[in-house]
């Protein structure tokens, strides 16, 4: 009877410490917003995203206060303005340095996407970019 007792208790308390890591968890992602790091791009186009540069994948980050888009095209910096109001969007004077790369089709296919978004998601730790209800690129946040 005693060792029965002792292990209902054990069973209680490992419950009750993974509840309270998944509601942590669950609390953690309701939070996420545009400006909570750095945005890294996984789709574009319907067409999954390598990374190009060994050392920093193509990502955006996003400034609230300023209202301002800075981040990486895959060899480019990149920068901008940006606006949003509830799930709407828009990006306005996007540019990137012009440095000589190897490959700018991605990279210019990435920056020209960003004028034809109008609206996001965010899903969880991805953010969904959208031309009307088309699906334009998926970026995943970047947690480590």
């Amino acid at each position: 009877m005693n060792s029965l007792f002792v292990r209902v208790v054990f069973a209680a308390i490992v419950l009750t410490f993974w509840a309270c890591s998944v509601n942590s968890k669950r609390s953690y992602i309701s939070n996420i917003s545009l400006e909570s790091g750095k945005w890294v791009l996984i789709d574009l186009n319907g067409e999954e995203v390598v990374k190009q540069n060994s050392e920093r994948p193509i990502y955006l980050e996003f400034n609230g206060t300023d209202q301002k888009v800075a981040g990486f095209a895959g060899c480019n910096r990149l920068f901008g303005a940006y606006s949003n109001q509830g799930s709407t969007i828009s990006f306005s004077r996007v540019s990137s340095t012009k440095l000589i790369c190897p490959d700018y089709e991605l990279e210019n296919n990435f920056v020209a996407s960003l004028q034809r978004i109008n609206r996001y998601q965010i899903d969880g730790e991805k953010l969904l970019l959208f031309n009307q209800n088309n699906l334009i690129a998926t970026l995943r946040l970047l947690t480590d």
